[in-house]
């Protein structure tokens, strides 16, 4: 369950910015791993408000789901359940909508348990 939720936030940022996730060791820039995170933030506020609400967040996700092959009803229902976790870990203020800040903090707290183990 944990990979998996890891996975999600991993793909919420997409592939540019999942060596923000490895480290230093493997080329870690902080400038960019911002940069490709606002980017990415920026590709799923689609008003362009500054904010990710629900429904973004959630068309992504389905965006999302339509890329993978599952074949049980079970692994949807995991997805939607781990999406719905990755939700309420991104929103850390329950406001229903996602800021930059929140986005990026959150990816940064996941790096930092990376790291430490």
């Amino acid at each position: 369950m944990k990979k998996v939720f890891i996975g999600l936030l991993i793909v919420l940022i997409a592939a540019g910015a999942a060596f923000y996730m490895k480290g230093k060791s493997s080329g870690f820039d902080e400038q960019k791993a911002t940069d490709f995170m606002q980017q990415r933030f920026d590709a799923i506020d689609t008003n362009s408000d500054g904010l990710i609400d629900r429904a973004e967040f959630d068309a992504e996700g389905e965006a999302i789901l339509k890329t993978k092959n599952f074949t049980t009803q079970e692994e949807i229902e995991q997805f939607y359940k781990v999406k719905e976790q990755a939700w309420n870990a991104f929103d850390a203020d329950n406001n229903n909508l996602l800021s930059f800040e929140e986005f990026k903090n959150r990816l940064r707290l996941e790096r930092e348990k990376r790291l430490a183990k």
